[in-house]
């Protein structure tokens, strides 16, 4: 044992690794779920803890040795990483130097980001962990999958839990129906959609992926000269679907508090006097800032049929707030009004590429006449379905979205660096020099975090991963620091 760690008289370590333990910034206790007769643990591969997750990464597995009295021989049983560990902060102790590597103690996580990241997944994740058993468990499988990948991705806003265990479970099912057109099938996703929703399957379309819904929207909508209207920065995709067509570009600048200047839009369609696609992404990529309800609603209440309103809500399902709701209320009385969903976000189903819109079935019907046939596939399908029916699917990903954001915000509010107010699974915050080399610095320290958005280039947009991954995020951005690169 460790000096100074809690004698555990069930369990001996074996480790592989002479430094590994000690070399972290904290004390950990390693929760074994074992049987009682398990007298020693030792590892099917090298145990290494990471200086900078705080976590077990590339040992797959911990293999407890059962000795056999009768037969005096041991015998081997394996118990999954995600049934095993179990990281809990406990008192700190300094870590020791590498003696491998003596500079290896400089590179460890700082004390503050492992408590930090350390009470996001225990002290603060005890509630989220509480309500949703299985959930440590995913985290834990997650992160393993991570590591494997090698970089810590941090840069797409996806979800980093991936796809919920039902959704794994219902693709691996469907895999015999791969060599039919899923026809029929997308009968019963829309059935499930129009009844969350409060609608009928004729207000549905699907996509392959919400950004081909925006396609169809900037296709069906173009005319010489028609005006589209958009937030600067936003999400990019409208504003590329436009260029094979006739369309006047009117980029209008974020206003006060980042969130999308209405008045300003509104301004820019009465002075165009053409038909006008307006893109509100809300809340909005890449700030992460949400534009009040009330002020979209407001807009489309009393805008002239040849404004069509396409609200993208690709991030409601992380939003909590009471200024917000779904614009999806307009739909029955107003045909110019589109609301943009997807599964790629909370549902964690972006590279499965599925998402719907919300449109009166008028508008709905229009919108079909530029859908590619067959666009959701057969794996898709039976992922969105499983996802819906897990009740407890938003709730456990909203929980780890939660807890890296805390982490998050403890780091830069340490570093003393702005970031704005966010309610998606991301979040924009100030660096300091250019932001391109701060790209391919982080990038070089195994981390890969947001592109530019132009204009707002002193702005890094930063993906929330798991919470071990924002501690290790948090261990490079003061590494920088420390050399005055932010």
């Amino acid at each position: 044992m460790w000096p100074g760690w809690p004698a555990n008289p069930a369990v001996d370590w074996a480790c592989t690794t002479r430094w590994a333990v000690p070399r972290l910034a904290g004390h950990l206790t390693t929760v074994l779920t074992t049987a009682p007769d398990v007298q020693t643990v030792e590892l099917s591969s090298p145990l290494k803890f990471s200086s900078r997750a705080g976590s077990l990464c590339q040992g797959t597995e911990i293999q407890p040795r059962r000795r056999s009295e009768a037969h005096g021989v041991e015998k081997t049983a394996s118990i999954p990483y995600a049934r095993v560990v179990d990281l809990v902060r406990a008192p700190s102790v300094e870590p020791a130097e590498d003696p491998h590597n003596p500079s290896a103690s400089g590179a460890s996580m700082k004390r503050r980001d492992f408590f930090r990241a350390g009470a996001a997944v225990g002290v603060a994740g005890i509630g989220r962990f509480g309500a949703f058993p299985e959930l440590r468990e995913l985290e834990a499988s997650a992160l393993i999958r991570r590591q494997a990948a090698g970089d810590v991705k941090l840069s797409s806003n996806e979800n980093p839990l991936g796809l919920a265990p039902v959704a794994r479970q219902a693709v691996v099912d469907r895999i015999p129906f791969g060599n039919r057109y899923p026809g029929g099938y997308r009968g019963e996703l829309t059935e499930l959609l129009a009844a969350r929703h409060g609608v009928s399957q004729e207000n549905l379309v699907l996509g392959n992926g919400s950004t081909e819904i925006l396609q169809m929207i900037v296709q069906a909508a173009t005319s010489p000269n028609a005006t589209l209207v958009l937030a600067d920065p936003t999400f990019e995709d409208v504003s590329r679907y436009q260029r094979p067509h006739s369309y006047v570009m009117e980029p209008v600048p974020l206003g006060n508090g980042y969130v999308h200047d209405i008045q300003q839009m509104r301004d820019v369609t009465r002075k165009r006097g053409r038909p006008s696609v307006v893109y509100i992404c809300n809340p909005n990529n890449p700030t992460g800032t949400l534009t009040p309800s009330r002020d979209v609603d407001a807009w489309i209440e009393e805008a002239p049929e040849t404004v069509l309103f396409a609200v993208d809500e690709a991030y409601f399902e992380y939003v909590d707030h009471p200024d917000y709701w779904s614009a999806a209320k307009w739909i029955d009385s107003k045909p110019n009004v589109v609301v943009v969903r997807t599964f790629s976000k909370i549902f964690g189903m972006a590279g499965m590429r599925l998402g719907y819109a919300l449109a009166h079935p008028s508008t709905a019907g229009r919108l079909s006449e530029f859908m590619g046939s067959n666009n959701a596939n057969q794996l898709a399908i039976a992922a969105a379905i499983a996802s819906l029916k897990d009740e407890e699917l938003v709730g456990r990903s909203r929980a780890v979205n939660d807890a890296a954001k805390q982490v998050t915000h403890s780091c830069l509010e340490d570093l003393d660096l702005e970031y704005l107010p966010s309610h998606t699974n991301f979040l924009m915050h100030r660096i300091s020099g250019d932001l391109g080399t701060y790209i391919s610095r982080m990038r070089q320290a195994g981390i890969r975090v947001g592109r530019p958005f132009p204009p707002m280039l002193t702005y890094n947009r930063l993906s929330f991963g798991l919470p071990e991954e924002m501690g290790r995020w948090a261990e490079v951005l003061r590494d920088f620091r420390g050399k005055g690169w932010v």
